[in-house]
């Protein structure tokens, strides 16, 4: 055997694929050492292309939610104007021109419209509880005194809890710390009214970046099915597109049937609120209805805050309220949510516990809204793998076969079960004497 032949023999496709993966896997591992190595300057790095980039995730993300509306109106219009003029593909540009127009115009119209409604009462409600506080904190000293004079054993708890926080502020005002926490509590006022405007500025900008994304939609999907067709083989392509369709319809739906979901629940609560005379009926309806977009934790949320409030103003109808938000949340679990939502995601409620855990804690508030969706396509993408592995195997699909399974016959494929019995026999022990070595 010459030597090219013998170095053939070593050096076999599947030895270079090997060794191709070993390379590549210790490269990536590399280059994660020194990213995180550089963790502070990365993250400055994301900031800023974060704020830059600001405005066309509002954009984007605006015509996401849009689309659908858009979609509705331009199917008509273009069936009409395509009848009206002869040149269809101008017809088509005018029946898509014009429902841009009515969806993005409708959406200003509506939240201009909402908030209209909804801030100068919520800036009532604001000002009442605030002009309302000193008698609603004498109120409460004079009930907690009553509670003092009757003998409850729990005030002497809250009584040393009190001694305690006042002492401690009584320090922190003696140690010269008021300033500093004056001036921070400015520092961070004037931050937040720069935030605030700064997103005003970009969902404006958005706006404008959303017409021209649903403009160029179509234009956009033909350059990604082409660029996912160059760098894929058919196959994989094929799949790559039938997973983006399938994490289309999840977020899509999931997105715009929680927010009318939200919508429904807060006009409920809303309802409630007015028939019954409680306090604040706007701002905690408001509160319960965006608090609600939160799956699983999010009436959780919402009641907390809203409880106290009333609690504050009124303790006999803080019972009802909560008794309230119990019978809606069921009803709202067991029959708006699954009409108008229906099988969305397709997760359990574990996953959506833990996605709701995972996504909330990295990315906040975004994170708990936008992870269910975004784990139920990882989950999609993760199933349809293992489902394929198993196939390739000819191995059975359905999970529940697996349920008893105690292993699989390698040579038959078939599951072999465990028995009643899961005791191991044991080993006969043999009566002869074990043989000694001469040596």
């Amino acid at each position: 055997m010459d030597k090219h032949s013998e170095k053939n023999r070593y050096f076999t496709t599947e030895t270079k694929k090997k060794i191709i993966t070993y390379v590549t896997v210790i490269l990536v591992g590399i280059v994660a050492f020194f990213l995180l190595s550089k963790t502070d300057n990365l993250t400055g790095i994301f900031s800023l292309f974060s704020k830059i980039l600001a405005p066309i995730v509002y954009g984007v993300a605006i015509a996401y939610l849009v689309n659908p509306l858009t979609e509705k109106i331009r199917k008509p219009l273009e069936n009409f104007f395509t009848g009206k003029i002869k040149n269809k593909i101008r017809g088509k540009k005018l029946a898509k021109g014009i429902s841009i127009f009515l969806s993005i115009s409708f959406v200003i119209v509506l939240i201009t419209i909402l908030l209209w409604m909804i801030i100068p009462e919520l800036y009532n409600s604001v000002i009442k509880l605030i002009s309302s506080a000193p008698l609603q904190l004498k109120n409460l000293q004079d009930w907690y005194t009553k509670q003092m004079d009757a003998g409850a054993e729990w005030t002497v708890y809250v009584k040393n809890a009190l001694d305690s926080g006042i002492e401690s502020l009584n320090k922190w005002l003696n140690s010269g710390s008021l300033m500093n926490s004056l001036n921070s509590t400015f520092s961070y006022l004037f931050n937040g009214i720069v935030g605030i405007l700064s997103v005003l500025i970009n969902i404006v900008i958005g706006i404008i970046v959303a017409v021209y994304a649903l403009i160029e939609k179509d234009k956009f999907i033909c350059q990604s099915k082409k660029l996912i067709y160059a760098l894929f083989n058919t196959e994989r392509a094929n799949s790559i597109l039938e997973t983006a369709r399938h994490g289309h319809k999840i977020f899509g739906g999931f997105l715009s049937g929680k927010i009318l979901d939200s919508l429904i629940v807060g006009i409920i609560a809303f309802v409630f609120m007015i028939v019954f005379k409680m306090p604040y009926p706007l701002l905690i309806s408001v509160i319960i209805g965006v608090t609600n977009i939160i799956p699983f934790f999010g009436p959780f949320i919402g009641a907390i805050p809203s409880a106290f409030l009333i609690l504050i103003v009124d303790s006999s109808k803080c019972f009802w309220f909560i008794l309230f938000i119990f019978i809606l949340q069921q009803i709202d679990g067991n029959i708006i949510g699954p009409r108008i939502l229906g099988t969305t995601t397709g997760i359990s409620e574990f996953w959506v516990t833990f996605s709701l855990l995972l996504f909330g804690g990295l990315f906040g508030f975004t994170g708990m809204v936008l992870g269910v969706p975004l784990f139920a396509v990882i989950y999609y993408i993760v199933r349809n793998i293992v489902n394929k592995r198993i196939r390739e195997k000819g191995l059975p699909l359905n999970q529940e076969d697996y349920h008893n399974a105690k292993s699989i016959d390698p040579e038959t494929l078939e599951i072999i079960p465990f028995t009643e019995d899961k005791t191991e026999p044991q080993k006969e022990v043999s009566e002869e004497p074990t043989k000694k070595d001469d040596n």
